[in-house]
């Protein structure tokens, strides 16, 4: 459980059939892990995908408790293939909603 005066960070693993996301500590410690729809960029568009993974976000955040997000870090795949040139327009999108992004690279990964 997320603790006042303490600041996070949040990884997204964008896919095909689910997005997870998980909140951490600078210790590396997960302390939470939720999971949403898809967020392939290919297959559903910036929209729906970014929709997705803000879902995810939604799950994982506290409610009723305001917590400090360092940085999220999301990997999407088909980013660096097919999206470069809308990644700016994605991060702003993205940002307006959840403050520092960076987008992480990837041809195979998991957190689970």
């Amino acid at each position: 459980m997320p603790k006042d005066n303490q600041e996070y960070v949040i990884g997204v693993d964008g896919g095909g059939t689910k997005t997870v996301v998980a909140l951490a500590d600078f210790n590396g410690k997960i302390l939470k892990i939720a999971q949403s729809g898809p967020s392939n960029l290919r297959n559903l568009g910036i929209k729906k995908s970014v929709n997705n993974i803000v879902g995810g976000l939604t799950k994982l955040l506290p409610k009723k408790k305001k917590i400090k997000v360092n940085s999220t870090f999301i990997g999407l795949p088909a980013l660096e293939e097919e999206f470069k040139t809308k990644k700016d327009n994605i991060k702003i999108i993205m940002s307006i909603i959840i403050g520092n992004i960076f987008f992480i690279s990837f041809l195979s990964f998991s957190l689970i």
